[in-house]
C-alpha cells in the first residue's frame, strides 16, 4: 500500500507559479466585432449568443467579470472558464461574488479536476441559490483526486435550474479578485517516517522508525525521473537540485518503502 501510493503521487502535476489567469479580469480581449471576453478565458459568447460581461461595479479595480445565462428559445446555463496546466493544486481558491437568482435557479464557482486520461475525476464546488447583494468574500477548500491529472479549470457557472436549464435570464453570478492559496504546503505521507526541514533549501533529514538508517534513498523529479541515490544514510544533500518539488523513496533495512514529498526552495 505505501509503494502504491507512492507511484500514485510520483507522477503529479510538475511545480510552477501559482497563479490564475487574468484572475482579477482587469485584461479584456476584443476576439472578433461583436463581442469581449476576458483574456485568457472560455466563453460561449458569439455572435448571436452572449453571456459574459465586464461588470464595471468592481469588488477592486475597474472591472469584474459577470456570467448570466444565454438566451435562447430558453435560458440555458453560462459558462466562463479557465485551465490550469502543470502546477501543483493549492489549498484553497478565494474570491468575491455578487449574485442575483431568479426563481429556481443557482450559481456554482467550481474547480474542475481532469485525468490524464481526459475525463472529469473530480469536482469542489461554492454554489447559492439566494441572492448575494454585496460582494462577499469567500474561500474554497480544496481536495484534489490522488491521480495524475491533466490539468484543472476554475469555472463560473449562471443559472442551473430545474431540468439542468436556467429558469430565467434575470439570473446572473459577477466574480472578482480570484486567487489561490499561495502557500504550498507538503504533507507527509507516512507518519511512521519524516523528511525533514521540508521544504528544505540544503541538508534533509531522514527519520525512520525505531531509529533505523535507510539503506537506500532514492529522489525523483516531478516527472519521476531520477535525479539522485545514496545508500545507508540519515541525511542527504539536496542544494544542487533546482527549485520544485521531489519525492523520496525510503528504503529500510528490513525491505520498507517510505515515499515522501520534498519540496526544495
Amino acid at each position: 500500500m505505501k509503494l502504491l501510493t507512492g507511484l500514485l503521487l510520483l507522477f503529479a502535476t510538475a511545480v510552477s507559479g501559482q497563479t490564475i489567469p487574468n484572475a482579477s479580469f482587469e485584461t479584456w480581449g476584443l476576439y472578433n466585432t461583436w463581442t469581449l471576453d476576458p483574456q485568457e478565458w472560455f466563453t460561449g459568447n458569439f455572435q448571436v449568443a452572449t453571456n459574459v460581461y465586464p461588470d464595471s461595479a468592481a469588488y477592486e479595480g475597474e472591472v469584474a467579470m459577470q456570467v448570466t445565462p444565454f438566451l435562447f428559445f430558453e435560458p440555458i446555463p453560462g459558462l466562463a472558464f479557465c485551465q490550469i496546466y502543470d502546477q501543483p493544486v493549492p489549498e484553497t481558491l478565494s474570491f468575491a461574488v455578487k449574485c442575483n437568482i431568479d426563481g429556481v435557479d443557482s450559481v456554482y464557482v467550481r474547480v474542475v479536476y481532469f485525468g490524464t486520461d481526459g475525463p472529469v475525476v473530480a469536482t469542489d464546488e461554492w454554489s447559492s441559490s439566494t441572492t448575494i447583494e454585496n460582494w462577499q468574500e469567500v474561500t474554497m477548500s480544496l481536495s484534489p483526486p490522488t491521480v495524475a491529472l491533466d490539468r484543472y479549470e476554475v469555472h463560473v457557472v449562471s443559472g442551473y435550474g430545474e431540468f439542468f436549464l436556467s429558469g430565467s435570464p434575470h439570473t446572473w453570478i459577477s466574480v472578482d479578485a480570484m486567487a489561490f492559496d499561495q502557500e504550498l504546503r507538503v504533507p507527509e505521507f507516512n507518519s511512521e517516517s519524516s523528511v525533514y526541514p521540508n521544504p528544505s533549501v540544503d541538508l534533509v533529514n531522514i527519520r525512520l522508525p525505531e531509529g533505523a538508517i535507510a539503506s537506500q534513498v532514492v529522489v525523483y523529479d516531478a516527472l519521476g525521473k531520477e535525479v539522485m541515490q545514496s545508500n545507508n544514510v540519515a541525511f542527504i544533500h539536496v542544494a544542487q537540485l533546482k527549485h520544485g518539488i521531489y519525492f523520496m523513496h525510503l528504503t529500510a533495512p528490513d525491505g520498507s518503502l517510505y515515499v515522501h514529498r520534498m519540496l526544495k526552495i
